[in-house]
């Protein structure tokens, strides 16, 4: 296969962390593949499969992956018996052709699995437990939920009757216990659920100052400016494209406004700034002038280019400078018993719900990512440090491998660090996926290099 020089770049860097940021269809999962051939090929420092730690999105794709990985193998060993190979490469490579059974080219459940499996010892696990499937898990969430709201039901709370009353808004309670359910499954997407259920609960009661300073708050204006930039990006690319010989110049005053507007929105420091600038959001219509010289295609472009970032700009707008920040603090702090029941709630089923999964002596796959990090990844002063089993395998891995790495969580994450070379100041995490829209939430290696696109 041919690659391009980009694509060649991500094959053969070595000696960094690199995330490649790629769209559907661009080849990332072939470039992985022969990245990883690459290192087993590689007559300098040549590496073992099973020295490497590859994370794929599904057992199907682990499997497909495999198979094009020994294909390569079985065609090299092939050439090499017939034209000779390299000193001791020959060797190596039938090696290679008989770990690859065994290599940890997997699912990130898989690897939990393999983890708690080889380690349950450490935090006193019952090594019978077993993988409860979708259904079954289902219908135990049902039953604790079921309990829990009889249970309170019967109490006669008064706090716990008004979130029913605001949250169950038809005949029965199927849509709060939806929306307990989806705060639950949302927070074990972070290493520690409850810590997470209860800064959200504190939010509310944070006077308007404490909010303004608030992590939250960072998280928006960081997330905010992500877009804000990517929108300025586009619109500099559509004004271009206006100053052409045959672009479509009179659309370019619109375009000009528009873009000393999200620099306007860029230079606001705090979120009550840039909110009081976005109130302020508007957009001049596009001249209909007509003129031979401007090529249609062109024109139909920066228009859909414009459109584009008109909708972005109003998306992030609905999702965070809704109304004026004062407004927004005082909604929070009047939100505050509700949303402190609602959170008390969470957990209480969240440890109901664990209790009967012990009981059954069963886990899900939330569960193994939780225990996983709990062997790998232990609390001191604040701080995330890797355990001995970490330790030991971050030295056996050379290389962690993850692909589609948009679609990973907070946990996700924290394991993969906690086993790689990162917390010891060596890079060796090499990603790949489409995450143009999620890169603001990338935190797991601080790659020396990003490569956001290819073609």
């Amino acid at each position: 296969m041919a690659w391009t020089e980009e694509q060649q770049q991500v094959i053969d860097l070595r000696g960094c962390s690199l995330l490649v940021s790629a769209a559907a269809g661009s080849g990332k999962t072939a470039v992985l593949v022969e990245r990883i051939l690459s290192m087993l090929m590689d007559q300098a420092h040549p590496i073992d499969i099973d020295r490497l730690l590859v994370v794929t999105f599904t057992k199907a794709a682990a499997g497909e992956m495999k198979d094009r990985i020994r294909a390569a193998i079985e065609r090299k060993i092939e050439e090499w018996e017939k034209d000779g190979a390299p000193e001791g490469m020959l060797e190596h490579l039938q090696r290679q052709a008989s770990l690859l059974p065994n290599a940890q080219i997997t699912t990130i459940h898989s690897f939990c699995q393999y983890v708690i499996r080889s380690h349950f010892h450490t935090i006193d696990l019952d090594p019978g437990m077993r993988v409860a499937d979708d259904g079954e898990c289902r219908l135990l969430q049902a039953d604790v939920m079921k309990r829990l709201l009889d249970e309170a039901y019967a109490q006669k709370d008064e706090a716990f009757r008004n979130m029913s009353r605001c949250l169950a808004t038809g005949r029965d309670d199927r849509e709060l216990s939806e929306r307990v359910l989806e705060l639950y499954r949302f927070s074990r997407s972070f290493p520690f659920p409850e810590d997470w259920l209860l800064a959200c609960k504190n939010a509310y009661h944070a006077s308007a100052g404490e909010l303004e300073a608030s992590a939250w708050m960072e998280g928006i204006m960081e997330y905010s400016g992500r877009i804000l930039e990517e929108i300025g990006a586009r619109l500099r690319e559509a004004i271009e494209i206006c100053g052409e010989d045959d672009g479509p110049y009179v659309y370019l005053d619109a375009l000009q406004q528009d873009a000393a507007f999200v620099e306007k929105l860029l230079a606001q420091t705090s979120y009550d700034a840039r909110n009081r600038v976005m109130q302020d959001m508007a957009f001049a219509a596009l001249s209909r002038a007509k003129d031979e010289r401007i090529l249609a295609q062109k024109r139909e472009l920066v228009k859909a280019m414009r459109d584009d970032c008109k909708d972005a700009l109003k998306e992030l707008q609905n999702m965070f400078f809704y109304a004026p920040f004062p407004s927004l603090a005082d909604q929070m702090q009047k939100s505050a018993p509700l949303a402190d029941t609602l959170v008390d709630f969470t957990i209480r089923f969240a440890e109901a719900f664990a209790e009967e999964k012990r009981k059954k002596n069963v886990l899900d796959f939330g569960d193994m990512e939780h225990y996983a990090l709990q062997i790998l990844v232990r609390r001191e002063d604040g701080r995330m440090v890797p355990t001995a089993a970490a330790e030991d395998f971050a030295d056996y891995f050379e290389e962690i491998l993850i692909d589609e790495y948009q679609d990973s969580n907070m946990v996700q994450e924290q394991i993969l660090t906690s086993i790689s070379r990162i917390p010891r100041g060596k890079q060796n995490i090499f990603m790949v996926g489409d995450v143009k829209q999620s890169i603001y939430r990338f935190r797991l290696a601080r790659p020396e290099l990003f490569m956001e696109k290819y073609r």
